[in-house]
């Protein structure tokens, strides 16, 4: 991330003087009604070391069930055991499969239909802190287990963070050297393109139209890119850098926008995601180790450190339908919501909590 100037240090802070912080909500306690499912039998062990957590990245639903990836690293958060995908039945609450994946350490996931495409990077750095090259793009078949490498970070010239699937395209935000990162165009298998103007991507998001992009920049926003010619036809702004992007069953778009610096986050919402939209803040947060899940017409944002996850209908502030605190060091990185439940991947407790909502 380049360094912020002083001017925008100082609308960083009037920023957060203005958000509605979500800080200081008073929160259910986790109750008798709270169930478990437990996956530390998924903890990492080869060579004779051990893991600390599975590594629970989040949940994809399909044909109803939820399809969990394990990044299974050692516990100096190195790739350590084969990765895997365990699907979830949630009327048994058990584990009814586990997938292989070919690469290790998933970091981000999309699906689209029957296929989870899943950005695995594998190790980051070696010990003189360059890149290693060991991971890339993974596409799962949720029928039948089948996997596929769709790219390999050998071929792309770095790092793989998130990925998006338009079409026959591939798109692949690539990480070459702290801070830089493009997003490569991948067709066939091969890399055919690089998106232009684009130097500091973050996470990707698509609606079938149109590709937004998080650009992580001194003036951050959301580039709006037409496939059909790849090039840039509309900026969104943000504050601060966003991170995380989906839309809602209404059709608002929600943006989870971040600073590490100032330690502080944001959730923006706007009606649209049309090129010239602008997103307005909806609520605030004085950290930055933040996440986002969009359950239909529900943005739910998770405060990993304090283990909160704050549900508003319609990304409104105003409507604040779901507050609880699945308890620290929970980390919870995901939700999901099935049958009038709530399911939380807690990264750090090696368990989903499930609960009424």
């Amino acid at each position: 991330m380049k360094s912020l100037r002083l001017t925008s240090l100082f609308g960083l802070a009037l920023l957060a003087g203005l958000l509605s912080s979500c800080d200081d909500e008073v929160l259910q306690p986790v109750s008798d009604e709270v169930e478990t499912l437990d996956l530390s039998r998924y903890i990492a062990s080869e060579g004779g070391k051990t893991g600390k957590a599975p590594g629970i990245l989040g949940f994809a639903s399909w044909n109803g069930h939820l399809f969990a990836p394990l990044q299974r690293l050692g516990s100096d958060w190195k790739p350590l055991d084969t990765s895997l995908v365990v699907e979830i039945d949630p009327a048994s609450r058990k584990v009814v499969r586990s997938i292989a994946l070919p690469l290790k350490n998933p970091y981000s996931m999309k699906r689209a239909g029957s296929k989870l495409y899943l950005a695995c990077v594998g190790a980051w750095t070696d010990a003189s802190y360059q890149n290693v090259l060991d991971g890339g793009v993974v596409e799962v078949d949720l029928s039948t287990g089948a996997t596929k490498v769709l790219a390999r970070e050998s071929e792309l010239g770095g790092n793989v963070s998130d990925m998006q699937m338009v079409g026959e395209k591939l798109y692949v935000v690539v990480s070459t050297s702290w801070p830089n990162s493009h997003v490569a165009v991948v067709k066939s298998g091969a890399v055919v393109d690089t998106l232009p103007g684009i130097d500091l991507a973050g996470g990707m998001q698509a609606n079938g139209k149109n590709l937004f992009v998080a650009v992580r920049a001194d003036k951050p926003f959301v580039a709006v890119v037409d496939p059909a010619s790849d090039s840039i036809v509309g900026k969104m702004s943000t504050a601060i850098e966003p991170t995380e992007m989906d839309f809602l069953s209404s059709g608002k778009f929600a943006i989870l926008a971040t600073n590490y610096t100032v330690q502080l986050g944001a959730l923006l919402v706007s009606d649209s995601a049309a090129k010239g939209a602008k997103p307005a803040t909806q609520a605030g947060w004085s950290t930055s180790n933040l996440g986002m899940s969009v359950q239909g017409d529900v943005v739910y944002v998770l405060d990993r450190g304090r283990g909160t996850v704050t549900g508003f209908r319609g990304g409104d502030k105003d409507q604040v339908v779901f507050d609880w605190n699945a308890g620290s060091p929970a980390n919870p990185y995901d939700v999901a919501v099935l049958g009038g439940e709530i399911w939380v991947a807690c990264y750090d407790l090696s368990v989903v909590k499930i609960r009424k909502l």
